[in-house]
């Protein structure tokens, strides 16, 4: 937990508002508030009910079976915590989405939304990107001359460098930021910033919705109950209720209102309203992230002051979180319908800013002095993270009790598939890495895999190898959907239909990525993003506002 109170707080950092202008007392007062959260994080305790709050998986094999569930409880969303990465997703996930009976969710109707909301500044595809809208997209600066490396190897395998989210998708690129001049543009910001003095709009933060009442008559919401500092509060609801609380919460409070798998609540003591499968088919991209390399080249430093005098003037290590700068998609034939399975992202650099991640552990993975040794550089490291796009398992939320005050049990059974094709996309990814850094353009890094000692017990770079290691350190990529899925047919576990409103009761929507019923072979902020822009038109249309 100390390694992520760290993380969290550099993330934190990139949320400052730019300033054209960089003086002494600036680069003060931002090195001093850096150094205070490294301090206080050192001797950070979690709340004392945080232990409850965790992703258990049921087949305890990954970091024992229980694993961090990082999320974003503030205006914004995970968007407030998050890498960044706009990633729309392939033509054909969504075209799948609606060949599931979701009419008006295929690429051709999706787009538009995505170009509406959009202000890009990343020189791609024309006819794809949007310019004037409130979320800005852009690259960081300066790109690592490891990435470079990355990318014209890449073209020496016979991939194009290319924009993800433009007419194609499988090949590589620089990422693609939801920032503006590198500081980080959560959906609040880019969203409800600019209309926050409209007088129809009232936001409460420190509230807490436990609840929204449903009438088992007319099968209509009427109120939402909530509690704000220790007083609890009911909220009559006129036309609508829009649930955004993410495949967690917006699941968690569809159960806890009745709303779900009727012999669960039955057994939790919860009165039934709509039996309907909330809680299910949890999906998410899988994560290797084991892939640490040693190279002779040295990765530019900073130290803490110069990174922050950059920050200020919109470049440099501070300005990409997780420093995750370049990407490339691969299509292995894992899927029947044509979409990438493999995504690889390259991390120039394990040290950022000032910060030495391999002394307190990388946000991502398990390098650390404790298994690497103190002798290695972290700014002579580089990692390439595996991402498996469309596993086969699927997981699930559970209501722990009926007191909403009580976490969930978060179940994502990673590797739980009965013949290890998670395991086998995984270990195809790794071999698809180990080709990468042989071409030509990785030569002058001369790369050095670094040993994984826990599973030195097998030999080192055979299969079992890296089994053993796939087994120990994959997890999810908090890419996650599905657990109020939609589709027509509840009696085939839908839970909202095509204009997001929850089956049977017709003045409840549910507007995030728990809607999505497919893994997209993308990450899950793009998608977040549009669903919401879908949601309002919804709303406009089905209340005469649609011109308004």
């Amino acid at each position: 937990m100390k390694n992520f109170a760290i993380s969290v707080f550099i993330i934190f950092l990139n949320t400052i508002i730019f300033n054209c202008g960089v003086n002494t007392e600036e680069v003060d007062y931002y090195e001093e508030l850096i150094n205070e959260g490294i301090q206080n994080s050192s001797s950070y305790q979690p709340p004392h009910d945080a232990s409850e709050y965790k992703h258990t998986n049921s087949v305890p094999i990954a970091f024992g079976g229980v694993c961090p569930f990082p999320r974003g409880k503030g205006l914004g969303g995970t968007s407030i915590l998050n890498a960044l990465i706009y990633v729309r997703g392939n033509r054909l996930d969504y075209d799948k989405w609606e060949d599931l009976g979701n009419p008006g969710w295929a690429y051709k109707d999706v787009l538009p939304y995505f170009i509406k909301s959009e202000n890009s500044n990343i020189n791609g595809d024309p006819g794809y990107h949007g310019f004037g809208g409130y979320l800005n997209v852009e690259y960081h600066t300066p790109l690592s001359e490891r990435v470079k490396v990355f990318l014209e190897a890449n073209k020496q395998q016979g991939r194009c460098v290319l924009d993800y989210n433009g007419e194609e998708q499988i090949g590589a690129s620089r990422n693609q930021f939801t920032a503006v001049q590198g500081r980080r543009l959560s959906s609040s910001n880019a969203f409800i910033d600019p209309v926050r003095n409209r007088t129809n709009l009232h936001i409460l933060t420190e509230s807490y919705v436990t609840r929204i009442l449903i009438s088992n008559t007319t099968m209509k919401a009427y109120a939402i109950l909530f509690s704000r500092k220790n007083v609890e509060y009911s909220v009559k609801v006129n036309k609508e209720v829009i649930l955004s609380a993410g495949i967690v919460g917006s699941a968690q409070i569809l159960l806890q209102s009745g709303v779900g798998p009727e012999n669960e609540l039955q057994q939790l003591g919860i009165p039934v309203i709509k039996n309907l499968t909330v809680g299910e088919n949890l999906h998410d991209h899988l994560t290797f992230y084991s892939n640490y390399f040693l190279t002779y080249q040295q990765e530019p430093s900073f130290d803490l002051r110069d990174a922050i005098k950059q920050f200020l003037n919109g470049t440099g290590p501070l300005t990409v979180s997780t420093n995750t700068q370049g990407l490339s998609f691969y299509r292995l034939g894992l899927t029947d319908y044509g979409v990438p399975d493999i995504e690889i992202i390259i991390v120039p650099s394990v040290k950022s800013g000032g910060f030495d991640t391999m002394k307190k552990g990388v946000i991502h993975g398990h390098a650390d002095e404790d298994r690497w040794g103190k002798s290695i550089a972290a700014n002579h490291v580089f990692q390439i993270i595996v991402v498996l796009l469309h596993p086969k398992t699927r997981g699930k939320i559970y209501l722990k009790s009926n007191n909403p005050y009580d976490y969930p049990i978060i179940d994502s059974r990673c590797l739980a598939d009965p013949h290890d094709e998670d395991i086998e996309g995984i270990y195809q990814g790794i071999q698809i890495v180990l080709k990468l850094v042989k071409t030509n353009a990785f030569k002058e890094l001369k790369p050095v895999l670094l040993p994984y000692p826990d599973c030195l017990h097998e030999v080192f770079l055979t299969k079992e190898y890296w089994k053993c290691l796939i087994r120990q350190t994959a997890l999810n990529a908090y890419h996650g959907g599905g657990t109020c899925q939609m589709g027509p047919d509840p009696m085939k576990g839908a839970v909202v239909n095509n204009r997001l409103q929850v089956h049977g009761i017709s003045n409840v929507r549910v507007a995030d990525t728990s809607i999505v019923p497919i893994t997209i072979s993308g990450h899950m902020q793009a998608p977040a993003m549009m669903i919401g822009e879908r949601a309002a038109d919804f709303v406009k249309e089905d209340h005469d506002a649609l011109n308004n």
